[in-house]
């Protein structure tokens, strides 16, 4: 006499089982991590308001590629970038920022530099060979 075993019904319970235990116990971390990167973009937000100098420009200047968040899990540090070819006024891009950031409460962090804090927020402008990026970040100058 042959007997046939069915392993399907158990097999399937089994899988279920071992997917919710690591949805249990992996959910909740990532909710950490929405949360504490929320509230750094939140932080962000807030600086950058009533003017956002992440897409502000000079004249000439357009945008490079899409805007960029990014938030470090590690240390919830978030950053927002955007690119930008400067157009035929590369000497306007430095002081058009500059300006604007001293101008909505903006403190600039050591001396000539092109970083500034306000409310726990970072903005600095790095310049390449022909392009530049703006971010507002969680993470300080110094550490930039």
């Amino acid at each position: 006499m042959n007997t046939v075993r069915t392993w399907g019904p158990a097999l399937i319970f089994m899988i279920v089982i071992a997917v919710a235990v690591v949805a249990i116990s992996v959910v909740p971390w990532m909710l950490e991590d929405w949360r504490r990167c929320g509230e750094a973009y939140d932080r962000i937000e807030a600086a950058l308001t009533p003017v956002d100098l992440v897409e502000s420009r000079p004249p000439g200047a357009v945008a490079h590629g899409e805007l960029v968040s990014t938030c470090d899990a590690d240390d919830y540090f978030a950053s927002v970038e955007q690119s930008y070819r400067p157009g035929s006024s590369r000497e306007a891009v430095e002081p058009h920022y500059r300006e604007a950031a001293l101008r909505h409460g903006w403190r600039r962090i050591g001396g000539e530099g092109s970083c500034f804090e306000k409310a726990g927020v970072t903005f600095s402008l790095f310049m390449a060979a022909d392009e530049y990026v703006v971010s507002a970040s969680t993470v300080s100058c110094d550490a930039l």
